[in-house]
């Protein structure tokens, strides 16, 4: 795999390819693969993990909605464990060049890219299903900064995070809801202590470190 991975990016090192499309050759990428697919069958509502550019295209099982590309799941991670939702809005490959070092590292753990975009996913699809109000929609990264937060910290409680404890949890709607309320509210008190607009308040640090706070309490 790694020679292939040679020959890839010396054939196109004369084209203007972007570094950030060689990404998901590693082997990490494909472990991660691996992850989600191991995930399938005990999820309420799975996710497929896009490694290579539409390969679940004309797949009947699979619906678009469930895929989770190479984008989706940088942004779900910075947002998620390197605490920066408010990165977001700038291209994927801005936001992966400028964490290279913290993410896709040997060793680092699967179940926590997962959960990054397990959330995100079911806040869209929870979005669809008229619990999130428009204007939390602009903060859809944030609500995963939070979400993940609470849920780390609640299975911490009890000792050893169990990760398939978790995917249960957020494959529950008596459960995740409420917690997805909790946190708009939590946004709703970040803006009235630093007015903005939605648009300045999505890209603000200053946002972030207000729901940092909050998280202790959520």
């Amino acid at each position: 795999p790694e020679i292939a991975v040679s020959v890839i990016k010396a054939s196109n090192r004369q084209t203007e390819v972007k570094v950030e499309a060689f990404e998901s050759l590693s082997p990490f990428h494909k472990d991660l693969e691996e992850y989600y697919k191991a995930q399938y069958d005990s999820r309420k509502f799975p996710i497929y993990y896009e490694r290579r550019s539409k390969q679940y295209e004309g797949v009947p099982a699979v619906k678009s909605s469930q895929v989770i590309t190479l984008s989706a799941q940088i942004k779900a991670y910075v947002s998620a464990c390197l605490a920066q939702p408010q990165s977001t809005h700038r291209y994927f490959g801005e936001v992966l060049d400028s964490n290279r070092g913290k993410m896709f590292l040997d060793g680092d753990r699967h179940e926590k890219y997962y959960l990054s975009s397990a959330l995100l996913n079911r806040i869209e699809i929870l979005s669809k299903r008229g619990f999130v109000e428009r204007k939390y929609k602009f903060f859809k990264f944030q609500l995963v900064y939070l979400l993940f937060g609470y849920f780390i910290k609640e299975n911490s409680k009890h000792g050893k995070l169990a990760f398939t404890e978790i995917y249960a949890q957020i494959d529950n709607d008596s459960v995740i809801i409420p917690v997805l309320r909790k946190a708009q509210k939590c946004i709703d008190r970040a803006l009235s202590t630093h007015p903005m607009s939605l648009q300045d308040a999505t890209r603000s640090k200053l946002i972030t470190d207000v729901l940092a706070r909050e998280l202790m309490t959520l």
